[in-house]
């Protein structure tokens, strides 16, 4: 009977447990993607794309994305997209947005600051061209529609802590009363 008991017990912990350690595990796989507009000729442009190559060694998750506006005048579009979302002007090159930050121009500790925080594993810095492209589509849903969207505010820790409590304090109660 005491071996039925620790074995109910511990297989209840095992399928309590286990979906949320992979949960932690996939959260710990971090990004930081660096969406960065410039131009060939530009000195400060090549002052940042050093930069951020120098930021590499130190934060390996960091992901460069490069738009040159003047070899590939289809990514003036693009920064336009993203200037009208960060709310800012499109006149200054580089601009580097990094989370939900703008960073106009070569700005070395701005850039620094804002990836140290991203790094953090407490931080969640969102892709700046999701964030984008969700708030276009944001923005294009309420100029075309009379409804406010609908916006899911997914699984917080908090939940996942009331749900595990809920489920071991009645799988306790379920286990005494077969006792």
């Amino acid at each position: 009977m005491q071996n039925k008991i620790v074995f109910s017990l511990l297989l209840f912990f095992f399928i309590v447990f286990l979906p949320l350690s992979t949960t932690i595990a996939a959260d710990t796989e971090k990004t930081i993607d660096v969406y960065t507009f410039t131009q060939k000729s530009c000195p400060y442009c090549a002052k940042i794309l050093s930069l951020l190559e120098t930021l590499k060694q130190e934060y390996p998750e960091i992901k460069v994305h490069e738009f040159d506006l003047k070899s590939n005048p289809e990514y003036f579009s693009k920064f336009q997209e993203f200037a009208s979302v960060y709310e800012v002007g499109i006149s200054t090159v580089p601009t580097t947005f990094i989370g939900e930050r703008a960073i106009l121009g070569y700005r070395e500790n701005d850039v620094r600051n804002n990836i140290d925080f991203c790094s953090l594993p407490v931080n969640d810095c969102v892709n700046p061209e999701q964030f984008v492209k969700k708030e276009l589509e944001t923005r294009d849903y309420y100029n075309n529609k009379n409804n406010p969207p609908v916006t899911s505010t997914g699984k917080s820790l908090l939940g996942w802590v009331v749900a595990i409590i809920l489920v071991v304090f009645f799988g306790f109660i379920l286990v005494i009363k077969i006792l």
